[in-house]
């Protein structure tokens, strides 16, 4: 049986949710549609920002998600789905915030959070 692009979709999504942390998964994946002509991706994001973060921060682990359940090397494009509805992009500040932190090396967050703790304590 043929699975749809939503189907094997939703198995690339799963894929990621398990190696991503909660937070970024929800920020900037869950809110995702592709679709697919041959080995061509397009992932839908909701806005500009999604479309750009994704492409900066998540295209190689999108891809290598992809191969491991097509075993293809896909041609990825992000795209904006002009059809999703419009989010305001500070509606996801804590989220963006958390998963940028969270992508900080140990020494950086500690950086950040004596910074931090020199300004408010």
């Amino acid at each position: 049986m043929n699975q749809t692009v939503e189907d094997q979709w939703n198995q690339v999504l799963n894929i990621l949710e398990n190696r991503l942390s909660k937070a970024c998964y929800e920020t900037w994946l869950k809110s995702t549609k592709a679709q697919k002509k041959s080995n061509q991706w397009f992932i839908m994001a909701p806005n500009d920002f999604s479309r750009d973060w994704l492409e900066a921060r998540y295209q190689f682990d999108i891809k290598e998600a992809i191969y491991t359940l097509t075993n293809e090397s896909p041609i990825l494009s992000i795209i904006v789905d002009d059809h999703s509805s419009k989010q305001h992009v500070a509606s996801h500040a804590v989220e963006d915030i958390l998963c940028y932190i969270e992508s900080l090396s140990p020494e950086e967050k500690r950086r950040l959070f004596s910074l931090l703790k020199s300004k408010f304590y």
